[in-house]
C-alpha cells in the first residue's frame, strides 16, 4: 500500500496499533512483535482516514524549505547538518549530511544530488515508461534547476527533471515522472490527460496539494 507520505514504524512495549499524521511522515506506532501483515491491514483499514488526515495537516502548514543551515531533506526525510572541518564537499553519513562549510549550502546539495541520484531518477522514469508503455518515446532524460517547475517535458521526447525531486518523499516524485510520461501522449493538461495521469497515480490530486508546499526557491 503506497501513501504520497513516507511510512515510520516506531516499536514498543505498547498493545495496539496507532497511526499519527506529521507533516514529512505517516508514524505507525505498533507493538513490538506486532507482524507485518497486522500494521498493513491497520494501514489499510483506516486508509480513507489517513488520506484525509495527509491533506488536513498539509493544509495547515506552510511552505517547507528543503535546505537550511539545520536540516536538509532526502526523499522526504529531514537529516541534520554537521559542520566538519577535516572534509573538501558535502558528504551523506547513515544519519546527517556533513559539510566544511554552510556557505553555498544549496549549490553543496545540488552537486551531490548531480552525483548520487542522477541514475536514481532515470531508472524511475524508465520504470514507469514501461509500465505507461511510452519507452520508446522517451528520447532524452535530463536534471533541471529551474525555480518554477518541478518537471517538463517536450515534444521530441525530453523529460527534464528538477534535481530536487530527490529532496522530496519518493511517492510525490513519482506523480512528477507520471505527470510529464502522460505528456508524451497528450502534450496538454485536458481531460484525457488527468485521466491518464489517474489510471498510474490514481490518488493525484492529494500529490499536488502536498507538492505546492514544498519550496522550489
Amino acid at each position: 500500500m503506497k501513501f504520497v507520505l513516507p511510512t515510520k514504524i516506531d516499536r514498543s512495549k505498547r498493545k495496539s496499533i496507532s497511526i499519527v499524521i506529521n507533516k514529512d511522515n505517516i508514524l505507525i506506532k505498533a507493538p513490538l512483535r506486532a507482524s507485518e501483515t497486522a500494521i498493513k491491514q491497520v494501514l489499510l483499514n483506516k486508509q480513507a482516514w489517513i488520506e484525509k488526515s495527509i491533506t488536513k495537516v498539509q493544509h495547515k502548514i506552510g511552505t517547507q524549505e528543503l535546505i537550511n543551515s539545520k536540516n536538509i531533506y532526502l526523499q522526504g526525510r529531514p537529516f541534520p547538518v554537521e559542520i566538519d572541518s577535516s572534509i573538501h564537499s558535502l558528504k551523506f553519513a547513515t544519519d546527517r549530511f556533513l559539510v566544511s562549510s554552510t556557505s553555498n549550502l544549496e549549490k553543496q546539495v545540488k552537486v551531490f544530488i548531480q552525483n548520487s541520484f542522477h541514475k536514481y531518477l532515470e531508472q524511475k522514469v524508465f520504470s514507469n515508461a514501461q509500465k505507461m508503455n511510452v519507452f520508446a518515446k522517451v528520447k532524452k532524460i535530463r536534471l533541471s534547476s529551474t525555480k518554477n517547475s518541478w518537471g517538463s517535458c517536450s515534444s521530441n521526447g525530453t523529460i527534464a527533471l528538477n534535481w530536487k525531486l530527490s529532496l522530496i518523499p519518493q511517492e510525490l516524485a513519482n506523480y512528477v515522472i507520471i505527470h510529464e510520461l502522460s505528456h508524451l501522449i497528450y502534450m496538454n493538461h485536458s481531460q484525457e490527460f488527468w485521466s491518464q495521469v489517474s489510471q498510474f497515480y490514481p490518488k493525484f490530486k492529494v500529490a499536488k496539494k502536498i507538492l505546492k508546499r514544498y519550496s522550489l526557491s
